[in-house]
């Protein structure tokens, strides 16, 4: 039974959990009055050309709160990310659904949008169909994440990828444009337009643009400081998303890391892309001396010089004593070095100025466990749920860990408390059986 405890955990967890980026940055934005929002004139800036501030999300569905408030205008959906989330709703959600999309507040719109809820209903995958269901958008537009010259892209493997994935029926194909590197698709009524990275410079637009960037984007095309640099990945795309001259209502962007889909060591991308967002004048300017000094060290890990590494890291730190990826950074390095608590300490202060490091907690907890710690990864994911108490899945992991250590009282609280929860039949149908038999298990002696 720990086996399936273990592996359940882990099923909630993983499909659903200098100039630095202030830490409010990964919150949602407050409430909006749709009725006003609507009768209001929006105004566009060109991208990359005028300073733009993104909305930045934990999960691409919770940018869901954001594009509803662009309905009337109707805008251009362009997504960078390793999908284009189309997946579709369940059919039993459906109209509920897109009734939380329409009318939810933004913050249970934003739950709901979690997969570690116990009653989620739009998930990231879902997002790009729900939101044409819900008539959000004019067409969308995938910008492919490949690094191959459009020569050696092939649409026969990417029309097989998109029937694995269901996106493309078996009697469906690609429509293939003229212009080379450009496909379109019909979905949900609207255009899906493909687009390879050679070709977006042709791409012509009708509407307005909202831009959407998750950090998946640079998983699929980034592979290692000694191929192309990742400051350079991210100028790159910076410029060459200029070159296209967009007129962009909102832009918002998305981590993926909370829930384990991103590898939290690239998290600091993110807020660096932003950062040029907001200030498109440093494409013109050299690298300012905190992505210098990271830059370096990840060169030097790539090299496996950990020394330098973490010597050049401590120098960022120093440089950038509130920078949250320059905390983890070190304290990365003090893990490796056996140094727990020393790297425990700066993983506080990390998630103090941006909660999203929080994971940490629980790779740590992880650990703890396998090293037979209990008393320490109880410790951890309690950490963990200080931040994140609506969480089931760390309590239900700290259930576990209590019944092992005798602490039944505290074990049956929480398996009270989750059992109560309204679990999902779609999502989490397996659980409220689960939870029972945890509940009513005989005690280990």
């Amino acid at each position: 039974m720990k086996l399936i405890y273990f592996l359940l955990f882990l099923l909630i967890l993983l499909l659903g959990c200098d100039r630095s980026e202030p830490a409010q940055e990964t919150q949602s934005p407050a409430p909006v009055n749709k009725a006003a929002q609507t009768t209001a004139p929006v105004q566009t800036a060109k991208l990359f050309h005028a300073p733009v501030e993104p909305r930045i999300y934990e999960l691409p569905a919770e940018a869901l709160i954001t594009w509803r408030q662009y309905e009337a205008q109707k805008p251009v959906l362009v997504i960078l990310a390793d999908q284009p989330y189309l997946s579709p709703l369940p059919q039993p959600l459906q109209a509920e659904a897109l009734e939380l999309l329409q009318n939810g507040t933004d913050a249970e719109l934003g739950r709901r949008a979690d997969y570690d809820q116990p009653d989620p209903l739009i998930i990231s995958p879902q997002a790009v169909r729900a939101a044409l269901q819900a008539k959000l958008f004019s067409e969308v537009v995938w910008l492919l994440p490949d690094d191959r010259p459009i020569g050696e892209f092939s649409w026969a493997i990417m029309t097989e990828q998109l029937r694995v994935n269901g996106l493309l029926a078996a009697d469906q194909e690609l429509a293939l444009d003229d212009e080379p590197g450009i496909a379109r698709l019909q979905v949900e009524a609207k255009i899906l337009t493909l687009v390879h990275p050679d070709a977006w410079s042709n791409l012509q637009l009708a509407a307005p643009v909202l831009l959407h960037l998750d950090l998946s984007y640079f998983k699929s095309t980034y592979r290692s400081e000694a191929r192309i640099p990742v400051y350079e990945l991210i100028t790159t795309l910076a410029r060459m998303l200029r070159a296209m001259e967009l007129e962009v209502v909102a832009i918002t962007l998305s981590y993926s890391t909370l829930d384990g889909y991103v590898d939290l060591d690239g998290r600091f991308t993110l807020p660096a892309l932003a950062t040029l967002m907001r200030e498109p004048q440093r494409l013109a300017e050299p690298l300012p001396l905190a992505w210098k000094l990271r830059a370096q060290a990840l060169n030097h890990l790539t090299m496996f010089n950990e020394t330098e590494a973490t010597r050049l890291y401590r120098e960022l730190l120093a440089l950038a004593p509130r920078d949250p990826a320059a905390l983890y950074d070190v304290a990365t390095r003090l893990f490796y070095a056996k140094q727990l608590v020393a790297g425990l300490e700066l993983i506080d202060r990390a998630v103090g100025l941006d909660p999203g490091y929080v994971v940490t907690y629980l790779a740590l907890a992880e650990q703890a466990i396998k090293a037979g710690d209990s008393k320490n990864a109880i410790e951890l994911l309690q950490k963990y749920q200080q931040l994140a108490p609506d969480n089931p899945g760390i309590k239900l992991r700290l259930a576990e860990l209590f019944k092992q250590q005798g602490r039944v009282m505290e074990a049956q609280s929480l398996l009270a408390e989750l059992a109560k929860l309204p679990w999902s039949p779609v999502y989490h149908a397996q659980l409220p059986a689960l939870i029972e038999g945890m509940r009513n298990a005989p005690e280990s002696r």
